[in-house]
């Protein structure tokens, strides 16, 4: 696993944050909703940013999650990359706002986004979407 980290002004690496690395502008490659029995909650996207040339795992989150009426949420969310089995991963609580895991560079191969919500300590299926390659 990559590390994670939070420093300002980010060099472009696998396991950069994206807004940090200057890479936010970014178009969805694919997405898969995430649900949590019959309640949708979202979606589980890989983003890209072409100039970085970097892929990452991002939760958007539905009027039904943010407005869920618990202080016990967490996204789990993690960017993969099967051709090197390399990972960037978040565990984080959920800020009713977007998440996003570590980027990695699609120059070596496609990207998966993986994600799961945890809410009142019952997580949902993870979900996977397809591997996406600009």
């Amino acid at each position: 696993m990559l590390p994670y980290t939070f420093k300002q002004g980010q060099s472009k690496v696998d396991g950069a944050d994206p807004a940090r690395a200057g890479c936010v502008e970014a178009v969805t490659l694919t997405s898969q909703e995430i649900w949590s029995g019959p309640q949708r909650l979202g979606n589980i996207e890989v983003r890209y940013n072409a100039e970085c040339g970097k892929a990452w795992a991002r939760l958007d989150p539905n009027a039904a999650l943010i407005n869920f009426p618990s202080d016990d949420i967490r996204v789990r969310l993690e960017t993969f990359r099967p051709a090197d089995g390399s990972a960037s991963r978040i565990d984080e609580k959920f800020v009713r706002d977007r998440h996003w895991a570590g980027m990695l560079s699609t120059r070596v191969g496609c990207v998966v986004a993986r994600g799961q919500i945890v809410i009142d300590g019952q997580a949902s299926d993870t979900v996977q979407t397809s591997c996406a390659h600009p």
